[in-house]
């Protein structure tokens, strides 16, 4: 009886470390992915260059906090954040620039007018 129950432990074991490895290896493959995702992103974001116009749009933009949500932000890019956010189900990065109508330019001393988070679509759309 003792071989039994320690044959049956044993195969309990195996199965266990089966199951385990087989998570393990989802993680890693999810991961893969990510990281191939955010690769890609990224080397498209390198397309939004400094100077670019940008027309977002509600729900395109957040983080301004003197700005209505609902309304327009037209921005002449200075900089992109080289973070990427996800959240609510899509990508985010930040954004530094001027509002279109400013007639400052970036090496003119003045600090840009407005720094919001955009939707990487929103921003690969207006590179095209």
């Amino acid at each position: 009886m003792v071989g039994v129950l320690a044959r049956w432990r044993a195969g309990r074991r195996v199965a266990y470390r089966d199951r385990i490895l087989a998570a393990a290896a989802a993680d890693e493959a999810e991961e893969a992915t990510r990281a191939r995702d955010r690769l890609l992103v990224a080397a498209n974001l390198q397309r939004v260059t400094a100077g670019a116009a940008l027309y977002l749009r509600a729900g395109e933009w957040r983080n301004q906090p003197d700005v209505p949500p609902d309304a327009y932000v037209d921005v002449r890019v200075s900089q992109l954040d080289d973070r990427i956010i996800v959240y609510d189900g899509a990508a985010w990065v930040g954004v530094t620039g001027h509002l279109l109508e400013c007639a400052w330019r970036d090496g003119d001393g003045h600090p840009p007018c407005v720094a919001v988070l955009a939707r990487v679509d929103a921003l690969l759309r207006a590179t095209q």
